[in-house]
């Protein structure tokens, strides 16, 4: 095609014909740079299919992965739930329920233990990424998923500070009363006169036991509520014909 032009203008040239010529000149270039739009059309539309692809793709992910972490989310309630009621009969009656039911891992008895279960974000975050290219329907849940991401966030450094004050008492325990975390009669007659009768360990139960249940309870409860809105709404945003109503999909 190339040759087929470039014998087009030496003919032009050797017959002296410079109007036609000129005209050819430009016809050409023309030419080129419709051929040159129409390529970056084509690239264009090969872009945004592959973004709506990926949106899409993303999309799918954030289900699983809402659906996921509700459960985990139920978890921590439910533990919170556990945690409470040791807390009331504790401060009612002194008694010290048994933790070993909820997966302690200090043993039969648990009280400063902490409770870890990871709640993914990373096809969250993906989705947040996409903002630029999102359409107005996957707008309106966009909010939503930064106001979970931003409470994950802050129940992450919740967890990391129950954590490390579980680490506390477990040493603090461990060093000043070797038999504490002992499973032998003698260790468990001590430990139950100590629980009883010692207004210290009493004060620093009641804290710690408060203090999960912030963890556990309602940071748990806020990011499932939304993440449940979010599942719900991203349902929404593809049926909209046939919108799905929350009480239905709950």
């Amino acid at each position: 095609m190339i040759k087929f032009f470039r014998k087009i203008r030496q003919n032009l040239i050797v017959e002296n014909k410079k109007g036609k010529y000129f005209k050819y000149a430009i016809g050409e270039i023309i030419l080129v740079v419709v051929g040159i739009l129409i390529a970056l059309s084509i690239n264009n539309w090969n872009e945004k299919r592959k973004v709506v692809q990926d949106i899409e793709e993303t999309k799918i992910a954030l289900k699983k992965e809402l659906e996921q972490n509700i459960g985990i989310a139920n978890y921590f309630l439910s533990t919170g739930y556990t945690l409470s009621e040791v807390l009331q009969v504790f401060k009612t009656t002194g008694e010290l329920k048994k933790l070993v039911d909820i997966g302690s891992f200090y043993g039969e008895f648990g009280l400063f233990d902490t409770f870890v279960r990871e709640l993914s974000s990373d096809n969250l975050n993906e989705f947040i990424s996409l903002e630029k290219s999102l359409s107005i329907r996957d707008n309106e849940i966009l909010d939503l998923a930064k106001e979970i991401k931003k409470g994950m966030k802050e129940r992450t450094i919740w967890e990391a500070k129950a954590t490390d004050l579980s680490l506390q008492r477990f040493k603090e325990f461990s060093d000043e009363l070797p038999w504490f975390y002992n499973n032998d009669s003698l260790s468990n007659k001590l430990r139950n006169d100590y629980i009883k009768n010692n207004p210290f360990f009493k004060s620093k139960a009641i804290h710690y036991l408060n203090f999960q249940l912030n963890e556990n309870v309602f940071y748990a409860s806020e990011i499932r509520n939304n993440k449940i809105m979010l599942l719900w709404k991203s349902e929404n945003t593809e049926n909209i014909d046939s919108s799905i109503d929350l009480s239905d999909f709950l």
